[in-house]
């Protein structure tokens, strides 16, 4: 025989299969008698059946990603000292902090009750 040079992929892949096969023997093909008379599922419940298999390798995939990722979180940059340092002047009162506090109120008080004035009862939540 002589190839076809203008053959596709899938040709060329039928035309090897052929090939091989002919090499065989026909003693050597046999069917599994177990395959042949084994009926096949419901392909309704076959569908379903998958999708509940993927839906479990999915929730443990996602429970094992979740660990991985708390676990990465937690250690990530605790014992920096930056960070130390920056979460004990947090917790530090100075007399700055106190007296800015106070300033923002007083300025936060002063502009509702500005608007308070000029603007209905009804649209002073808007404001």
């Amino acid at each position: 025989f002589v190839d076809n040079p203008n053959a596709t992929k899938r040709q060329r892949r039928e035309a090897e299969v052929h090939q091989l096969l002919d090499k065989l023997s026909p003693e050597m093909i046999t069917l599994d008698p177990n395959a042949v008379c084994a009926v096949r599922p419901d392909a309704a419940e076959f569908a379903a059946e998958n999708m509940r298999r993927r839906e479990e390798l999915e929730k443990e995939r996602k429970a094992q990603q979740k660990e991985k990722d708390d676990a990465k979180t937690k250690m990530k940059g605790k014992k920096k000292p930056t960070r130390r340092w920056r979460k004990k002047q947090l917790n530090v009162v100075d007399e700055k902090k106190v007296l800015r506090r106070q300033e923002q109120r007083r300025a936060r008080e002063a502009e509702e009750s500005k608007a308070a004035v000029d603007v209905p009862m009804a649209l002073r939540r808007l404001v």
